[in-house]
């Protein structure tokens, strides 16, 4: 499965390349949507994307790649050190995990999501 994550953390991005590529899942990490290239989300099935960046937040990711994608698009994660119910996630989104995440969450979360696109 090709998994794009963004996040302005390398330490974010880095542990979760690691962790999903001993899955063998494909992972394409950028650090902000300004990174985020066309060739990013061919065969995408899954987005994780942090909500607090400094130069889009979560919503402008997701709302990028929806109208991008025009109805195509893979299923959009918000990742967030705050409590899902203290994010207003407005529809945007197709999950939630919460930061900081341990290897075994990671990878039970994105079980879940791989086996909604089979």
């Amino acid at each position: 499965m090709r998994i794009l994550v963004i996040d302005d953390y390398p330490d974010i991005l880095g542990l979760a390349r690691e962790v999903l590529e001993s899955e063998d899942h494909e992972v394409v990490t950028r650090e902000s949507l300004n990174d985020v290239r066309a060739l990013d989300l061919i065969n995408c099935s899954l987005i994780l994307t942090d909500f607090w960046m400094p130069d889009y937040d979560g919503i402008q990711v997701a709302q990028c790649m929806r109208e991008l994608l025009n109805g195509k698009c893979p299923e959009i994660i918000c990742m967030s050190s705050m409590p899902e119910d203290q994010v207003n996630m407005q529809g945007w989104f197709d999950g939630y995990i919460l930061k900081p995440f341990t290897v075994e969450g990671l990878l039970d979360f994105v079980a879940v999501f791989k086996g909604r696109t089979k």
